[in-house]
């Protein structure tokens, strides 16, 4: 019985020590019949909505902000130096893939607040989770996140986003 366990132990052993090791994702170059499958879209907003939010943004802009739009989350949030690079890697994955609607940043490029638009698609119980991770991870890394609603008056809650964020870039 005891060498049954030994065999089986060592057998673990084995192949624990002969298990991939983990290496970052290698980049693989573009063949060149695929690049003429990609188009340029016509406008960045998905529809009337974002579009309008995005003017009022511009217009209610102070001189020294600047009003982003679709950053992605990766380019503002990462994870926190100092971590092991698979945990890192892996964090890296809750905010790959996702953007933010729109990103207020000051003259020298710091983020002050993100801004996202939400509709109707928002109510679904997938897109509340995904709306529920990224104000966790806005949260966690200390960046305001607004959540305005199709349909509010735009004008009115760009005013208090700016005056806000005026506040706390001063401040700072």
């Amino acid at each position: 019985m005891e060498w049954i366990i030994i065999i089986i132990g060592l057998a673990a052993l084995l192949l624990w020590l002969a298990r991939p090791k983990w290496t970052r994702p290698q980049v693989k170059p573009l063949p060149n019949n695929q690049a003429g499958d990609f188009a340029l879209q016509p406008s960045l907003f998905v529809n009337k909505a974002e579009l309008a939010l995005y003017q009022v943004l511009r217009r209610a802009c102070p001189p020294d902000f600047a009003v982003m739009s679709k950053t992605r989350m990766e380019d503002v949030i990462a994870p926190r130096r100092g971590l092991a690079a698979q945990y890192r890697y892996g964090l890296r994955g809750r905010v790959k893939s996702r953007h933010f609607d729109f990103l207020l940043i000051d003259y020298h490029g710091r983020p002050l607040a993100a801004i996202e638009l939400d509709g109707s698609a928002h109510m679904r119980p997938e897109s509340q989770i995904n709306d529920d991770v990224k104000t966790a991870l806005c949260a966690g890394a200390g960046l305001p996140l607004y959540r305005l609603n199709v349909g509010e008056d735009f004008t009115r809650q760009s005013a208090v986003i700016f005056n806000t964020i005026a506040q706390f870039a001063r401040k700072n």
